[in-house]
């Protein structure tokens, strides 16, 4: 129950932390009549926020009402490449409901498949509804409130007037009102995990660069040293975990797996829509409609170049004193010159790696076809990038007023996007890798991050639309209808997943649904169950041992498994295998071990049993279900004349083993 209760925790704190940033997001903007919304109009679009951070999926899941219908030829499924959807589904209905988990196949979009079809690159593309519609109380779920929170701070920081709620002289950290200061917060959180140190520290970053930008001078040494200041107290504060961290993650390039258009789009389609379509606007009105009005005048002639104002900070070079000031930022051809490098960098470090590796392994031919290959396909992101990019330094540059929520906004654009840029140049190597290749956790965490800014974009980008509706003009008015109608389209084509899911993941809500975790096990096992209310009974330290095994593949997600463990609290010599293997670096000869101590335990020389649950401090021997599918019917009276009988039912017999005695 309290983990059930848990799950419905984490979701409410992540649904309120949403709410209340998407609330002062859109709050904080100016409409297209120059005002700021009402309390109920930014209200609404909170809980906008709170819908697409909690409430939808992906477009698969319209995919899925296709598949259920026989819409489709073979070969337009065989070219989605989508595990689990070819040819026609075997729903009794119009809507997804075949056998199985039809709402698995959603978040294992992004796959590379070899020439006969095997997974080259298994990902994972998890959203939130998904995740807690499984019930999966993972650090990825359990992040979001604190994601939330984070992401709120940045937006604090970003409207104050000091530097990321910092003054660079004067009482600095060590006055006595620091805690106060958001940047100090959000230092003393920490990252969670490798995902989070590298969104944590890059945000941090980019976010002292565009408070800096928006100052009254621009000193980059003192940027600089902000910068590292900030990153080096975070690990100073947590250096007694990095000292005693024990990991094998490692940083490796992405050398020949890439993700596809249409499944990145099948992801993000939604946000994708919301988020371009605001920064079009937004680049027309910034730069767009000026640059071409200036190329048509210059292709027009000299002449007409006179009719066309040259805006300082805009065209041509800026006034002297803001030139002084502003060390040339504020020109239109140095900032358009950040703008188009910046986004190059991430792939031009990649790409310095990869030739590098070209020229240790003898292919450099292939290294140099690889750099090229990776630049066309990640060149729709540059230019994504790009606009971002300069219509964010327009936007902060103090040559105009702004609102603070816009740069906000755009922010989270750029950081979203690189984020998703991110996973087809790296990936962090962990025990899940069986291959160099293998971008599971990092497009997994990457992508899930990148939804969580893209929430809140996608609230803003919607108010924004709506706050911009034409006064008058029929064409106007057409057109931003148009634009509101498509939409709703994208956001309906997500939420549609949302019914049916809840619907097969419940079985109808057949039986009751219940907030008792245990209820299942109980009516499919109520002899096991009691042996288990029985183990949790007892008083003391007590450890029990129980049976072992994985299912086909190496998996061990059987929750017959530790179930006497899991349901009683006691710790047993050796729980799911694989999962103690992603929580104990360098591991697996222990597992190994006990294990082969398990079984010894269960089939071996009596002597040796006995030898083994005194080296373990066992207290009690489970005999049940498991245990009997495991080594046999001979372990029934295994123990028996050797053990004493502590608790016995129809199914079930626990022994106390002798080291009871002595503990």
């Amino acid at each position: 129950m309290t983990y059930n209760i848990a799950i419905a925790t984490v979701a409410g704190m992540a649904a309120s932390g949403a709410l209340c940033l998407g609330y002062n997001v859109v709050a904080s903007m100016h409409g297209g009549n120059g005002q700021r919304p009402r309390v109920g109009t930014a209200l609404v679009f909170g809980l906008v926020a709170v819908l697409f951070l909690l409430f939808i999926g992906n477009l698969v899941g319209t995919l899925e009402y296709f598949h259920a219908n026989g819409i489709g030829s073979h070969t337009f499924w065989g070219w989605l490449k989508i595990d689990g959807l070819t040819g026609h589904g075997s729903s009794r209905h119009w809507y997804p409901s075949e056998g199985g988990w039809w709402w698995w196949r959603s978040t294992r979009v992004i796959s590379t498949l070899g020439p006969n079809g095997q997974t080259i690159d298994y990902t994972i593309t998890e959203f939130p509804f998904f995740s807690l519609l499984l019930g999966d109380l993972h650090p990825h779920v359990m992040s979001l409130p604190f994601v939330m929170l984070a992401i709120g701070v940045a937006f604090a920081a970003l409207r104050s007037p000091s530097v990321c709620g910092l003054a660079l002289s004067g009482p600095m950290l060590w006055s006595k009102d620091w805690e106060a200061h958001p940047i100090a917060r959000a230092i003393a959180w920490g990252p969670r995990a490798v995902w989070e140190a590298v969104r944590s520290r890059f945000w941090l970053v980019l976010l002292t660069v565009i408070t800096r930008l928006r100052g009254e001078d621009v000193r980059f040494l003192r940027l600089a040293a902000c910068c590292v200041a900030f990153l080096v107290a975070e690990f100073l504060l947590f250096s007694p975990f990095y000292l005693d961290l024990h990991t094998r993650t490692a940083i490796l390039t992405v050398r020949r797996v890439q993700t596809r258009q249409i499944h990145y789009f099948l992801v993000l389609g939604p946000f994708l829509m919301l988020s371009l379509s605001l920064l079009a606007a937004l680049s027309w009105q910034n730069f767009g409609r000026e640059v071409v009005r200036r190329l048509a005048a210059r292709l027009a002639g000299p002449e007409q170049m006179q009719g066309v104002p040259t805006i300082p900070g805009r065209s041509g070079a800026a006034p002297s004193s803001l030139r002084a000031r502003y060390s040339g930022l504020t020109t239109n051809g140095q900032l358009a010159l950040w703008a188009i490098l910046l986004p190059l960098v991430p792939w031009a470090l990649w790409a310095v790696i990869e030739l590098g590796s070209g020229v240790h392994d003898g292919a450099l031919g292939d290294s140099v076809l690889a750099v090229g290959s990776r630049f066309w396909h990640l060149l729709p992101l540059f230019v994504i990038l790009s606009l971002a990019l300069g219509v964010l330094f327009r936007l902060v540059t103090p040559i105009r007023e702004q609102s603070a929520a816009l740069q906000f906004t755009v922010l989270l654009v750029v950081f979203a996007f690189l984020l998703t840029m991110g996973a087809e140049l790296f990936h962090i190597w962990d025990v899940f890798n069986d291959s160099p290749e293998l971008r599971m956790n990092t497009v997994f965490k990457f992508y899930y991050q990148a939804w969580a800014l893209f929430s809140i974009v996608g609230a803003a980008s919607l108010y924004w639309w709506w706050s911009h509706r034409p006064a008058r003009g029929a064409n106007g008015r057409y057109v931003w209808a148009s634009t509101m109608a498509f939409f709703a389209v994208f956001i309906g084509a997500g939420f549609v997943y949302v019914p049916p899911a809840i619907a097969s993941m419940t079985s109808n809500f057949e039986p009751k649904a219940t907030l008792n975790a245990l209820a299942d096990f109980l009516r499919a096992s109520p002899q096991e169950y009691e042996a288990a209310q029985w183990l949790k009974s007892r008083s003391g330290a007590s450890v029990i041992v129980e049976a072992w095994r994985e299912a086909a593949g190496g998996s061990d997600y059987l929750p017959e498994v530790s179930r006497m463990s899991r349901i009683s609290g006691l710790p047993t010599v050796l729980g799911w295998p694989g999962h103690e293997k992603q929580w104990r670096d360098d591991s697996q000869s222990e597992i190994d071990r006990r294990a082969s101590d398990v079984d010894t335990i269960y089939q071996g020389n009596v002597q040796q049993a006995q030898a083994l649950l005194k080296q373990y401090g066992v207290t009690y021997v489970v005999v049940g279900d498991l245990e009997r599918q495991t080594y046999g019917a001979a372990v029934l009276n295994r123990f028996d004349g050797t053990l004493d009988i502590a608790f016995k039912n129809e199914r079930v017999v626990i022994y106390k083993a002798p080291a009871a005695s002595t503990r």
